[in-house]
């Protein structure tokens, strides 16, 4: 499912002899448990204790020229340990290009996870943030101590 993330997506593109564009934005979840549908569309951020199950946040990186960066910062895990990935979709947003490992997910500790999003044949155009909360816990992104967003040229 494709969610229109523009209100939440911001872009510099620089002036000069700087023709660099930069790209942030909040990180919006696109899939999430049954049961929690009502989650998908609203932003990972304030979205509050997150159940058990598998979340999706997919984004565009059409244009980008170089690496993505998805930094994550729960302000609350309930024990258990599972941690992020992030992956480079090829143009047909399914078939991943690559995958990168995030580490575990612990209580107000950042993390930055980079992945290169270099041309291909076939091109990219979307990340995707994944991760599986474990039956019986939970795991909240509060806006007050929280961080869940990307950035990337």
């Amino acid at each position: 499912m494709r969610i229109d993330d523009s209100q939440y997506l911001q872009s510099r593109v620089g002036k000069g002899a700087d023709p660099v564009a930069m790209h942030q934005g909040y990180l919006i979840i696109t899939a999430a448990p049954a049961g929690s549908e009502a989650l998908v569309g609203r932003r990972l951020l304030g979205a509050g204790a997150l159940p058990a199950g598998d979340y999706r946040c997919e984004f565009s990186i059409e244009g980008w020229e170089a690496s993505v960066d998805v930094t994550l910062k729960p302000s609350n895990v309930s024990g258990g340990t599972y941690a992020p990935s992030l992956s480079i979709l090829y143009i047909d947003g399914v078939t991943a290009k690559s995958t990168v490992a995030g580490s575990n997910f612990a209580t107000a500790t950042a993390q930055t996870i980079t992945a290169p999003a270099s041309g291909t044949i076939k091109g990219e155009r979307h990340a995707v943030v994944t991760f599986t909360v474990p039956a019986a816990q939970t795991i909240t992104f509060s806006v007050a101590a929280g961080l869940a967003e990307f950035s990337g040229r």
